[in-house]
C-alpha cells in the first residue's frame, strides 16, 4: 500500500453547471489590476470557466484529444485564472466542487505562447485546437477566441490597460478618503 493517497478521477462537469457559477470576489480584484469594463472582465471570467471545462474534456477526453495551452491572444483569460488561483481556498472548493479535484495552472513553454504558428507542425496543432474548441464550445466562442481576442488583446493593448503599482496605490488611497473598507492583509496558512 503506498503511502499516498491517489489523486480523485479528474471529471467534466455539465458546462450550463459550470457557467452558472460566479465569483465577483476575483472579477474585482481582477478589475484593480486591469482597467477594462466590468462587463468585459465578466466575458473574460466565463471564458476562463470555459477554458477550465475544456481542459478537464482535454484531459478526460478521448486519445488523440488536443491538450490545451494557452496562446498569446488569451492572456487576459489566464491572468484572470491567475487571480482565481489567489483566491486559494475558493479556487479549490470550486475545483473539488465542479472537476473533483484541483486544476493545476502550468507555465506554458515559450514556444506555446509565440503568436502564430511557425512551420506545419505548429500550424497543423493550432487547427486542431481551434476545431476542438468549435466542437466542444460552438462558433461564437470559437470565433470570440481566435479572431476577436487576436485583434483586441495584443501586447500594447494589454500592457496599456494594465494597472501599475503606482496607479494602485492611488487608487486605493481614493477609496481610503471615501470611507471605503482598508483590506486585510494577506496571510499564508498551511495546509493541515
Amino acid at each position: 500500500m503506498s503511502p499516498h493517497r491517489a489523486k480523485p478521477p479528474l471529471v467534466c462537469p455539465p458546462k450550463a453547471r459550470l457557467l452558472r457559477y460566479r465569483n465577483q470576489r476575483v472579477i474585482d480584484k481582477f478589475l484593480e489590476q486591469y482597467r477594462l469594463e466590468r462587463r468585459e472582465a465578466e466575458q473574460l471570467f466565463e471564458d476562463m470557466l470555459l477554458f477550465l471545462w475544456l481542459a478537464s474534456r482535454s484531459l478526460t477526453g478521448p486519445r488523440g484529444t488536443p491538450l490545451l495551452g494557452v496562446l498569446e491572444p488569451h492572456a487576459l483569460m489566464d491572468e484572470m485564472w491567475h487571480t482565481f488561483i489567489l483566491h486559494t481556498r475558493e479556487y479549490e472548493r470550486f475545483c473539488r466542487r465542479f472537476f473533483g479535484r484541483t486544476i493545476h495552472h502550468d507555465p506554458t513553454a515559450p514556444p506555446e505562447r509565440v503568436r502564430g504558428a511557425d512551420g506545419a507542425r505548429e500550424h497543423a496543432e493550432l487547427r486542431r485546437k481551434i476545431a476542438f474548441v468549435y466542437d466542444e464550445l460552438g462558433e461564437d466562442v470559437a470565433r470570440r477566441w481566435f479572431d476577436a481576442y487576436v485583434d483586441r488583446y495584443t501586447d500594447v493593448f494589454v500592457d496599456a490597460r494594465r494597472v501599475t503599482r503606482a496607479q494602485a496605490s492611488r487608487r486605493a488611497r481614493r477609496a481610503v478618503r471615501g470611507g471605503s473598507p482598508a483590506r486585510e492583509p494577506v496571510r499564508a496558512r498551511a495546509s493541515r
